[in-house]
C-alpha cells in the first residue's frame, strides 16, 4: 500500500550513519518504489553465487599464501566433492595444508584421504547411478547414507532437488537457453550446468517430470506416515532405476 511505502520510507530516511538495514527480496528482481528508494538512498545487489573461475582462483591464492599449490584432478575432485560453499572449502584447505605439512603440491590422493564428502555429494552420487540404471550402486550408497544417520525424508529431498534441476536444465536446453542464462536462472555455474545437461541426455523430459511426482508422492506418504520413509526411498529408487523404456 501506498501509505505503507511513504512510511517504510520515511523510516529508512531517519536510519543514522552508524546503522545498516540489509532487506532479503527472495529470488525474483524487486520492484516498486521501495526498492527505486533504496537504490537511490543505499546499494541493491544480485548476490548471485560465485563463478567457477572465481573460485577456482580464491582457492589457488588461498593455497598459494600459505607456499602451496594444487593439481587440476585434485581441485576438480575437490569442488565436485565439498561443494562451492566457500566455508566448507576454507575448512577442507585447512585440512590439507596441515596434512601436507612440508610438501609445495597437492595431489588427487591428498584430497581424497583428508577431505569429507559432503551429504549433497554423496547424495548426488545416487543421482548419477540412477542415470545409468545402476540400483546396486544406488542403494549401496543409499544404505551407507541410513548407516550414518542420515534421515531417509532428507536424502529424499535431497534427490527430488537433484533431479529438478535435471529437469529445467533438460527443458532450458531443449528450448536453446544460452548457458549465461541457464547459469543465472537455477543459480548454478557453467560447470555444474554442463554436467547436468550430461547427465538429463539420458533422460526424456516426460521422464523427470513423472521422478518429481513420484518424489512429492513418496514424502506426501512418508510424512503422512502411509509408509516407512527407509522402504519408501529404497522402493522409489529401485523404480527409477528400472526406467529402461524411457531412455533415449
Amino acid at each position: 500500500k501506498n501509505k505503507d511505502i511513504e512510511k517504510f520510507n520515511r523510516f529508512i530516511a531517519k536510519i543514522p550513519d552508524t546503522s545498516y538495514i540489509i532487506i532479503i527480496c527472495g529470488d525474483e528482481e524487486p520492484k516498486g518504489k521501495v526498492p527505486a528508494y533504496i537504490k537511490k538512498e543505499g546499494y541493491l545487489s544480485n548476490m548471485q553465487g560465485v563463478s567457477d573461475r572465481d573460485l577456482r582462483w580464491w582457492i589457488n591464492s588461498t593455497l598459494k599464501n600459505s607456499g602451496k599449490k594444487i593439481e587440476i584432478d585434485a581441485l576438480n575432485y575437490l569442488i565436485d566433492n565439498v561443494g562451492t560453499s566457500m566455508d566448507l572449502l576454507s575448512c577442507e584447505l585447512q585440512k590439507l595444508i596441515a596434512y601436507t605439512g612440508e610438501r609445495d603440491s597437492i595431489d588427487y590422493h591428498d584430497v581424497r584421504a583428508i577431505t569429507t564428502k559432503t551429504l549433497s555429494s554423496k547424495v548426488y552420487d545416487i543421482t548419477k547411478a540412477i542415470q545409468k540404471r545402476d540400483s546396486k550402486s544406488a542403494l549401496r550408497i543409499y544404505n551407507e547414507l541410513i548407516a550414518e544417520k542420515n534421515p531417509a525424508v532428507l536424502i529424499l529431498g535431497i534427490i527430488r532437488n537433484n533431479i529438478n534441476e535435471l529437469y529445467l536444465v533438460k527443458q532450458m536446453s531443449d528450448n536453446g537457453t544460452p548457458m549465461e542464462d541457464m547459469t543465472i536462472n537455477i543459480s548454478k555455474n557453467s560447470k555444474v550446468i554442463s554436467l547436468l545437461m550430461k547427465i538429463c541426455k539420458d533422460f526424456t523430459t516426460e521422464e523427470l517430470y513423472h521422478m518429481l511426482e513420484t518424489c512429492q508422492s513418496v514424502e506426501y506418504d512418508i510424512k503422512t506416515g502411509a509408509i516407512d520413509q527407509g522402504v519408501g526411498v529404497e522402493t522409489m529408487i529401485i523404480q527409477f532405476c528400472e526406467k529402461e523404456g524411457n531412455k533415449r
